[in-house]
């Protein structure tokens, strides 16, 4: 892969690597820039007044120009956007381990070992809990779990606290059609792809270990560590942070979330959790009491909004959760009160995945839930700000 470079302020030379010509155009694609004809060298592309000339083949240098054409437009550094788009197809998740040595260029073999393959099991843990809320894994992982860790790429280590990011391809999603022509004000949009999900789980269940059991100080009550379950946490995820927390040279554990632009996140993902290793004991209490909470997948269930659906006049409306059931994902319609429908609209448009508890009956062939006892952004079970 082609180095472009660039300055700094002292005029030092910087490299950065260029994103194919391929990831470029789904960039422009999904960044609001339309295309003009084709000629035999490329075509040009047009956006707010803007033209930039995009390659028809993937010469390096021609998409270096390109990109810094497009940086300009945009008023962004030309690194910084080259990794947008070469990861605007993918989750990244910098994970940097704080250690307490004098040298930041190693790490000792054993404890990196340990790092890496306990940063496995969140993934694998978050991977089972994404799909059905469990204190205690007592099955161990599926083999669609074990497949997406497989599938996952471990990106080059950065100097500095032994950082290093896990790299996770998304998946494409298509938006649904309505499932029967109507009059009444419908709104569709893609369900979460498959690897979003488990990387936003892995997320949120961070958060929720952050602000359940490490921010309070003391050991979690049973209440608020069902709480954190239902935001994905379980006693494998709370065991493999303390395995990570415990070794002798780590002082904490630092993850960074960068979500791939062509999924837009939730305006409330986290970006950023520090997990101290002064909080092990709190993770190994957390992790033991988690044997005895119990949660009923049957009447909870969590997933993006998929459908918006509301008749002029009609004091309720309807959203559909796009969620896994029985093995497999579904649709569930919730009706709510049309001012708690409001409120679904905006979750709608900050892309919020919601939580949801009741009774899922079958209606005309359709999974539905006419009476929610809850129906909330799934955030909300661990913010305590925002």
């Amino acid at each position: 892969m082609l180095c472009a470079t660039g300055t700094r302020g002292d005029n030092s030379v910087i490299r950065f690597p260029v994103p194919s010509l391929d990831d470029l155009i789904v960039y422009m694609q999904n960044e609001n820039w339309d295309e003009g004809p084709e000629g035999p060298a490329g075509s040009l592309w047009f956006r707010d007044g803007a033209s930039v000339a995009v390659p028809r083949f993937d010469d390096q240098e021609l998409v270096r120009g390109t990109l810094e054409r497009i940086a300009k437009f945009e008023n962004k550094d030309s690194a910084d956007l080259s990794d947008s788009i070469r990861y605007y197809r993918m989750d990244v998740t910098n994970f940097r381990s704080l250690i307490n040595r004098g040298i930041v260029d190693t790490i000792p073999l054993d404890s990196a070992v340990n790092i890496v393959s306990s940063i496995r099991t969140l993934f694998r843990c978050s991977g089972m809990t994404a799909y059905r809320p469990q204190a205690d894994l007592k099955s161990g992982y599926s083999r669609s779990v074990r497949d997406f860790t497989r599938q996952a790429g471990m990106g080059h280590t950065k100097r500095g606290s032994f950082v290093f990011p896990v790299v996770i391809p998304l998946g494409e999603t298509e938006i649904p059609t309505p499932a029967e022509p109507t009059l009444v004000e419908v709104t569709r949009s893609a369900p979460e792809p498959y690897e979003r999900r488990i990387v936003r789980t892995l997320a949120q269940s961070l958060k929720a270990v952050e602000e359940v059991v490490i921010q309070p100080g003391r050991e979690p009550t049973l209440k608020r560590l069902h709480d954190a379950v239902e935001a994905g946490v379980s006693r494998q995820l709370c065991s493999a942070l303390v395995s990570i927390t415990s070794d002798s040279v780590v002082t904490a554990l630092d993850a960074q979330f960068s979500w791939g632009g062509i999924v837009p996140p939730a305006r409330n993902s986290p970006k950023q959790v520090v997990i101290p290793a002064e909080s092990r004991d709190l993770l190994s209490k957390a992790a033991e009491k988690l044997r005895e909470v119990r949660v009923e997948p049957a009447r909870v269930f969590s997933g993006s909004i998929v459908e918006l659906r509301h008749e002029e006049n009609d004091p309720v409306g309807y959203v559909t959760i796009s969620t896994p059931r029985n093995g497999r994902m579904s649709e569930i319609r919730v009706q709510l009160p049309y001012s708690r429908y409001q409120d679904a609209l905006r979750w709608h448009s900050d892309s919020r995945p919601v939580l949801v508890e009741g009774d899922v009956v079958k209606d005309k062939g359709r999974l539905v839930v006419n009476e929610p006892i809850r129906c909330h952004p799934i955030d909300e079970l661990y913010l305590t700000s925002n």
